[in-house]
């Protein structure tokens, strides 16, 4: 039977970027970006193949480049920034979740969402990410669930299964 369990979470960069990449490359500008920067890279090789000016061959490489190298450094950096400045990173969060929902607790700040409320729930092998709008997510580094995480995550599933929370592959298989 599915119990209550009471964890605290310290935000790494790690789950943090995975998030923040994983947010951005689900989404239609993100697959555009990636579509657009394979162009790119195909119209250098096409424009080197077909002797174009070299013009020609640098605008392709640059929107190449630009979209399948710089943007991801970009995010990643996002992410670090985010890390550092965002006061809801800077001190641990104290997190229990049961069969009503989820409650979290940050110095004196208290919050509470009933799983009829959750969005969707993903689970990646860096991060958990609970979904409380297409935008908003509680993120979960999977090391801060340290020996807990596979009975958390059970847990977690049949509290929500019931209220149609949707939900990672990853997921559906625990």
């Amino acid at each position: 039977m599915a119990e209550k369990h009471t964890f605290t979470i310290d935000m790494t960069y790690k789950a943090l970027m995975n998030f923040v990449l994983k947010s951005y490359y689900t989404k239609f500008s993100g697959i555009s970006t990636l579509f657009l920067g394979a162009f790119g890279i195909f119209g250098m090789i096409y424009s080197i193949a077909k002797e174009k000016t070299n013009q020609t061959i640098i605008c392709y490489a640059l929107v190449g480049v630009i979209c399948l190298i710089l943007n991801p450094i970009m995010l990643m950096y996002k992410a670090k920034i985010q890390l550092k400045q965002n006061p809801s990173y800077k001190k641990p969060i104290k997190y229990e979740i049961d069969a009503a929902g989820l409650s979290l607790e940050q110095g004196e700040a208290k919050e509470f969402v009933a799983w009829k409320n959750v969005h969707k729930i993903s689970m990646t092998k860096n991060m958990i990410a609970i979904y409380t709008s297409p935008y908003h997510a509680f993120v979960w580094p999977v090391t801060e669930l340290k020996d807990k995480k596979d009975e958390i995550v059970k847990d977690m599933v049949s509290f929500a299964e019931p209220f149609k929370v949707r939900m990672s592959k990853s997921l559906k298989t625990v």
